[in-house]
């Protein structure tokens, strides 16, 4: 993909999370934020049990885990360059979404099934495994030049990235609002750092 192209769709994705941003603050989504929350959720069952268990394994000590052993992977082939770039892009959306939270402020939906403090918007756990995994796509994509093993990566980090999403909403942790939002926001801010990556600091000599 041509540079260019990554910061149309960083532009693009900015501009899908002002437009969320929008909406949640003015009370535009509360009604289907509300009516999701209300009833997407079965009591019990097997999808509840598998749910609650991949809450447990799927946190942000896990994503730190995944993270530094790319890192060291980067490092270990030599990709100097691509390890401070993912480990950056990771840190600054942290500490992006961080801000957000307090800035914004919006409340979490008082019926969670597991007691959580903070604010709710935007998801950090979306935001994070949103930009960890366009990043690996990016990164994979460089490296990688088979097709059908660009869209198999591709296609399970979506369906990952799907469960997760799904995991944040059905247990009441974020409002359907919070985890799109988070979304176009992780779209916007790896983008935008590809595109400045590429076109700024990939070319600089060793």
């Amino acid at each position: 993909m041509k540079s260019k192209n990554y910061l149309i769709i960083s532009l693009i994705g900015l501009a899908l999370f002002l437009l969320t941003l929008f909406f949640v603050t003015s009370g535009i989504t509360s009604g289907l934020d509300s009516w999701i929350n209300q009833n997407f959720y079965s009591n019990g069952g097997l999808f509840t049990e598998f749910i609650l268990v991949f809450n447990i394994f799927m946190n942000e000590y896990f994503l730190i885990a995944v993270s530094l052993v790319v890192f060291g992977l980067l490092i270990y082939f030599k990709k100097f360059k691509e390890a401070v770039f993912f480990i950056f892009v990771l840190v600054f959306a942290g500490i992006v979404g961080l801000n957000l939270k307090e800035l914004i402020q919006h409340s979490r939906p008082e019926n969670s099934l597991i007691i959580r403090g903070g604010f709710s918007f935007p998801s950090g756990h979306v935001l994070m495994l949103s930009v960890f995994l366009f990043l690996i796509f990016y990164l994979l994509r460089k490296e990688i030049k088979t097709i059908w093993i660009n869209y198999l990566v591709f296609s399970a980090g979506i369906f990952f990235l799907g469960i997760v999403i799904v995991n944040r909403i059905y247990l009441r942790f974020h409002w359907f609002s919070d985890v799109f939002a988070s979304v176009f926001l992780g779209i916007f801010l790896t983008c935008l750092s590809i595109f400045i990556f590429e076109n700024y600091i990939a070319g600089l000599s060793k």
